[in-house]
């Protein structure tokens, strides 16, 4: 035992030398993963008893005198609580009175004579309040299924959270420092939940048992949490660079709060917060506003398994955030987490100025849109997705004459990534599905266009798994979402018209454009095009250019909504598909929309054109066989005619009339 101690020891000297030396020079000794953590004998020492004070090994290699003690009845009160003495192994026993088998019945009852309590038996203890710089543990070693264990201060007033013995693991209160005068302890046993018994199933037996508890002191290590310090509190403790923080969640349900100092770490980043993980043991960590106590960032792993979150700004946080680890499942008294932070480079890096171009742009924490992270407006954009679940937030600013942009993802093999943007609540969706890699048109909002990178399957939380590429389209010719588009009320406007092509690109022939893309599964874009000035037909060609996916539909229809012709495009978004048509004066719209609704990849084009070609035609007739004839050139934001009124019904003959 003291040889494995003194090298736990050792081993934590190392520890602490090499976190400062990373603190000097950013590379040596920089580990990139989180800290390993001590051996569980060192965290909870194995207990023997004999007849006499026997020396026993502590965790820091200094030696202790452990006495044997019994339980004494009564000790079911505050006001009787049994003293025990600051290293002491109790042996004891917990059950109902009147049970047989019971050995300390009050008043020396026998089991047939003694009443039957229906309590359960509940032992009170006062352990002694640790001094400055020392803990104490209380240890439920063995005992019944049913122990609980719970502290008390003078006051009656419930400390830490319970410790039951229901769980996976037994009851332990560790590393408890200065706690005012919350010395009382409670053992009792809690009641089994009510199962329905079968018909002529056996009755069970009450619970209860014997049990050994523990209590013993020691110095606080510099590296260890001290408890109670479930809750942010003005006397947290603090977790830096040069000193990693060891922990252990006990009892079941416990969290550790410690305040994050960002001392001699990049106000920027990348600095990454590590915590090594416990067997069996599934962790949360959350990282909160050093003001406000805002989660900003939340993370869980499975059990077992370390978390990193390896491009942390510190700038971002709020100047000294809180860091708040719990257990999501599993629990292990006897194994320490490590939680530590450190400046984080990609493998093989040794400086950041050695592999600028392998950092990340996006920084941490960006988990939600509100907070989403500035990124250069010509773009890329990289970053690192933690975990699978986890979402970066960028947001670009957009450049003078812009409306909208087009993005695209790099992908990476054997990496899920999908795009999703922000609803009115701030929420993601994903209007191409979980995986899309391209949105065809993000509109800008508030003068930013804001994006959000999912991670799924086959990421890793330190590697450069991500790379966003920005496109931006015009305000000029891009198009503007107002409500459905295809309503007639809308359709006119110089917001929803197509615009004329610029005379040095449209060559002489006058043509009309538009750009745009079906933002989600059930949009919908129309744009007007006013020909009332017209004195007779016009010959038109319609371009219907692809926007990357199968489906897209042109669709040219008199303003009263009678269709003309429609047109699909082509898959391929480097072609288009075009078609002549002749029309007469008035006004008239095309309509975008997809076959089986979705969201747009790639933005579309759609080119209207006069053709002279066209209108020379024997006996123009559009190419969906409709006469031009047949199309009303009215104005098609008139109502329609009210049909005549039906003529009211005849009479019937009188009685006896001759019928007509």
């Amino acid at each position: 035992m003291r040889r494995t101690v003194a090298v736990a020891v050792a081993a934590t000297r190392v520890r602490l030398a090499c976190a400062l030396t990373c603190a000097a020079t950013l590379a040596v000794c920089c580990r990139r993963d989180a800290e390993v953590p001590l051996p569980p004998a060192h965290t909870f020492p194995d207990v023997t008893v004999a007849t006499t004070p026997t020396p026993l090994a502590s965790a820091v290699g200094q030696v202790a005198r452990v006495e044997a003690a019994a339980e004494a009845e009564p000790n079911d009160e505050p006001t009787a609580a049994q003293s025990l003495a600051a290293n002491t192994v109790l042996s004891g026993w917990l059950g109902i009175p009147g049970i047989p088998g019971v050995p300390n019945i009050p008043g020396g009852a026998t089991a047939t004579s003694a009443p039957v309590q229906p309590a359960s038996d509940a032992d009170w203890f006062r352990v002694p309040s640790p001094a400055p710089g020392m803990l104490v543990t209380i240890d439920l070693r063995s005992g019944p299924a049913c122990a609980r264990l719970d502290l008390f201060d003078d006051t009656g007033t419930h400390v830490l959270r319970s410790a039951p013995g229901r769980a996976a693991d037994r009851p332990v209160l560790p590393s408890l420092g200065e706690h005012g005068n919350a010395t009382l302890v409670r053992l009792s046993c809690e009641p089994a939940p009510r199962v329905r018994l079968k018909r002529g199933a056996p009755v069970p037996p009450p619970e209860g048992g014997a049990y050994r508890l523990a209590v013993w002191t020691r110095p606080a290590l510099p590296d260890e949490e001290i408890e109670p310090n479930d809750e942010p509190a003005a006397t947290g403790q603090t977790l830096s660079l040069a000193m990693p923080l060891q922990a252990s969640l006990a009892p079941v349900g416990d969290a550790d709060a410690f305040v994050l100092d960002f001392k001699g770490l990049p106000a920027s980043g990348p600095v990454q917060l590590g915590v090594a993980g416990v067997p069996g043991v599934a962790l949360e960590v959350r990282v909160l506003h050093a003001v406000t106590l805002e989660a900003l960032l939340t993370r869980t792993g499975a059990a077992g398994a370390a978390i990193a979150v390896p491009n942390l700004a510190p700038d971002r946080l709020g100047g000294r955030p809180w860091v708040v680890v719990r257990a999501v499942s599993g629990a292990r008294a006897d194994a320490r987490y490590v939680l530590s932070l450190q400046p984080w480079l990609p493998a093989g890096c040794g400086e950041p100025r050695q592999c600028a171009a392998r950092l990340p742009t996006e920084r941490e924490p960006n988990d939600v849109s509100t907070a989403a992270f500035g990124a250069a407006s010509e773009g890329p954009a990289t970053g690192i997705l933690d975990g699978p679940g986890d979402i970066d937030w960028v947001q670009f600013p957009v450049p003078l004459g812009m409306a909208a942009a087009a993005l695209r993802l790099t992908p990476v093999p054997g990496v899920a990534l999908g795009l999703v943007t922000p609803n009115a609540t701030g929420a993601p969706v994903d209007p191409r599905g979980p995986d899309a890699l391209e949105l065809g048109g993000v509109v800008a909002r508030a003068g930013y266009v804001v994006v959000g990178v999912r991670g799924g399957r086959g990421v890793g939380a330190l590697t450069l798994n991500w790379r966003l590429d920005i496109e931006w389209l015009s305000a000029r010719t891009f198009e503007t979402e107002v409500g459905r588009e295809e309503a007639l009320a809308s359709l006119w406007t110089p917001l929803h018209a197509l615009v004329p092509v610029p005379p040095e690109v449209a060559l002489g022939t006058p043509a009309w454009e538009r750009s745009g893309a079906l933002q989600d599964r059930a949009d919908r874009d129309a744009f007007g095009l006013d020909l009332r000035a017209r004195t007779g037909p016009t010959g038109l060609r319609l371009a219907c250019g692809s926007d990357g996916a199968p489906g897209l539909t042109c669709r040219f229809a008199a303003g009263s909504g009678v269709e003309v012709v429609r047109v699909a495009a082509p898959a391929d978004a480097a072609r288009a598909a075009d078609v002549p048509l002749v029309v007469a004066p008035g006004y008239w719209r095309v309509e975008v929309f997809a076959d089986k609704p979705r969201a747009s990849p790639r933005p579309y084009t759609v080119v209207v054109r006069e053709d002279a070609l066209a209108l020379a035609l024997a006996n123009p007739v559009t190419p969906a066989g409709e006469a031009l004839d047949a199309l009303d050139a009215q104005d098609a934001l008139a109502p329609p005619p009210e049909p005549p009124p039906e003529p009211p019904p005849e009479p019937p003959p009188a009685r006896g009339a001759p019928a007509q």
